[in-house]
């Protein structure tokens, strides 16, 4: 927070409109905790009303981290912190969502600008990450016919197996593209939770999103990387405001056939609290089992090293030392290879 904003949005030369909005919904979201001098904010937004093209698009200008991340926001090369979006329509959704969460102004001039430029790509969609982030843009914009026809696309291409529910992305030349999936599922849960229910989409719908997503989770709390992690546990955190109740105590019972067994108790006065046990059979078989009323998330995890080949080598260094044993100047030559 001691960073200009609009510095950061030009940070070594490199102007970044991404990184400015998410520093901007940020500073929004904190105002209610703590200050945040109003004239950061007002110039941030000036600077991306800059780089607000005629036809209310805002063009990425910066460079992408990641090349294979051609879907949808590449949040500059020099901070090394990317998501999904690379074109100008998933930067413009993502830009205007940050706008919408900052002030919930859908008449503002730049974000009515922003809209118009998002509805008339709207029928020409391409790629599912950028139909799911229009999908929670509109939903904050309050435009109900667009949230309903983008949600209902959505639905169809939807993978659901034993009871979850997530979006997948499939690329020929990304063999790795488990983030842009959570990611995109976490805007799907959000544009369903930040706005009026729709027929079908209840939270039963909800529910089976956030198994998925729950599943994805590593044992620190976070996912594949910065940016699904951002989205997701925001995803998560309205979930777990819409099913709250003060009700409710539930015994979670871990026993194993070795004799282990452990009780986690989680009740109104404890559900903020990161419970832990280490498991003492591995491996080993271990039940599971719930009583009582609400919803507990139960996780188990298991670290451990595969030791290498023997003849397994990261790396080479060779010396060679080049001149007669008499001369008084040597030249050495060292050579380092890198094993793929």
């Amino acid at each position: 927070v001691q960073v200009n904003l609009n510095e950061s949005a030009q940070y070594a030369a490199q102007p970044c409109e991404g990184l400015t909005a998410f520093v901007l919904k940020s500073f929004g979201g904190a105002r209610p905790y703590i200050f945040v001098d109003p004239k950061h904010i007002s110039d941030a937004r000036a600077w991306l009303a800059q780089h607000q093209q005629i036809d209310g698009c805002f063009r990425a200008v910066g460079k992408l981290f990641n090349n294979r991340m051609k879907v949808g926001i590449a949040l500059c090369t020099v901070q090394k912190f990317y998501g999904g979006v690379s074109d100008k329509i998933s930067l413009t959704a993502y830009i205007t969502a940050a706008l919408l969460e900052l002030d919930r102004s859908a008449s503002d001039q730049m974000v009515a600008r922003s809209l118009h430029c998002l509805r008339a790509a709207s029928y020409q969609l391409d790629n599912l990450y950028t139909t799911a982030l229009l999908s929670y843009t509109f939903t904050l914009a309050g435009d109900q016919e667009m949230r309903d026809k983008l949600i209902t696309h959505l639905a169809k291409e939807a993978k659901t197996t034993g009871g979850s529910c997530h979006w997948e992305y499939t690329d020929a030349s990304s063999k790795k593209t488990d983030s842009l999936e959570v990611e995109m599922t976490s805007y799907v849960l959000l544009a369903l939770l930040s706005g009026p229910q729709l027929p079908d989409f209840g939270l039963d719908y909800a529910s089976s999103i956030v198994r998925w997503l729950v599943q994805q989770q590593n044992p620190y709390g976070g996912f594949s990387s910065t940016q699904d992690t951002v989205v997701a546990l925001q995803a998560l955190s309205l979930y777990s405001a819409a099913t709250f109740s003060p009700e409710g105590d539930t015994t979670v019972t871990v026993t194993s056939g070795g004799g282990y067994k452990r009780e986690f108790v989680v009740n109104r006065h404890n559900r903020l609290l990161y419970q832990e046990e280490r498991l003492t059979e591995v491996p080993g078989d271990y039940n599971v089992k719930a009583e009582g009323k609400g919803c507990t998330l139960v996780q188990i995890a298991l670290h451990y090293n595969i030791p290498p080949p023997a003849d397994f080598s990261a790396f080479s260094i060779t010396a060679k030392v080049e001149g007669s044993c008499n001369s008084t100047r040597k030249a050495l030559t060292v050579t380092v290879e890198v094993m793929n």
